[in-house]
């Protein structure tokens, strides 16, 4: 199995290798699909949990794959599901020519006399000038420009949240047996060492996720008719004091100026 990775809108076609296009990775090392879910735990008399919900979480695939400049694999029948060919393609390598010694009078003269004759190495070269090209820098930029989660709008001049879903091909041989539509890249490990060499492994992981897309309608006329009353604004009434409150704030004045008996009689020595 070999995977591919494509990655852009199918419907806009672009100029911009970055934004659009189809990567195949030379060889994959690793893969690895995983479904997990969740349940609701309520705990109960006795130690004992009970459940009554159950979510499953949105499947993630990962593996770990090889761009390599070797020639490890021939890519020139690989195609995605238009037609196309990947951003990183590679000619077939040219076939080795091998020219030999062709004279012939070395085959008639005898061995004394042939043996002080100069030797004649074997020359070996290529049909033509066809090389591998390198594409790790190339596939860098387009994991990384996959993991911005951002973009540049032109008409508002502002950069916006942006979500970059890919597709996940698979093949066997060069046939494409399947393919894994609407994930996102959530991780990319890019390993580097001693044993890695002249080549770009990486290890991508994605999430499959669902979109949804909001729709706006008219609202009927019989509900804006219900809702119009509600919304109108309250008419302005002015500064009405209520009356209740003016009977209180009376008697509170009226208590303020009352007098107790015994106090009063205490300061005039009981005269009235």
């Amino acid at each position: 199995m070999s995977l591919a990775l494509k990655y852009g809108p199918e419907d806009v076609n672009s100029d911009d290798p970055i934004e659009q296009g189809f990567i195949y990775f030379d060889s994959c090392q690793s893969y690895t699909k995983t479904i997990r879910g969740q349940t609701t735990r309520h705990p109960i008399a006795g130690g004992k949990l009970i459940t009554d919900n159950f979510t499953r979480d949105n499947p993630t695939f990962g593996f770990t794959g090889v761009i390599s400049v070797a020639d490890l694999a021939n890519n020139t029948l690989i195609r995605d599901v238009s037609g196309n060919i990947p951003n990183n393609f590679n000619e077939q390598m040219s076939e080795v020519i091998v020219i030999e010694n062709t004279s012939k009078l070395r085959n008639f003269l005898p061995s004394s006399i042939s043996q002080f004759l100069p030797d004649q190495t074997p020359q070996v070269s290529m049909a033509g000038t066809v090389l591998r090209n390198d594409y790790k820098d190339f596939v860098t930029q387009v994991l990384e420009r996959l993991m911005s989660g951002e973009k540049y709008d032109q008409a508002s001049g502002k950069i916006k949240t942006y979500i970059r879903p890919v597709k996940l091909y698979e093949f066997l041989g060069a046939a494409l047996t399947k393919s894994i539509p609407d994930l996102v890249l959530t991780s990319v490990d890019i390993r580097e060492d001693v044993d890695t060499g002249d080549c770009l492994i990486v290890t991508l992981e994605f999430e499959q996720v669902r979109f949804v897309k909001l729709r706006t309608t008219a609202i009927p006329s019989d509900v804006i008719r219900e809702l119009k009353p509600k919304a109108a604004a309250k008419a302005k009434k002015g500064n009405v004091t209520n009356k209740k409150d003016v009977e209180v704030l009376g008697a509170d004045a009226e208590a303020k100026s009352d007098v107790d008996p015994l106090r009063q009689a205490a300061k005039t020595g009981g005269a009235e």
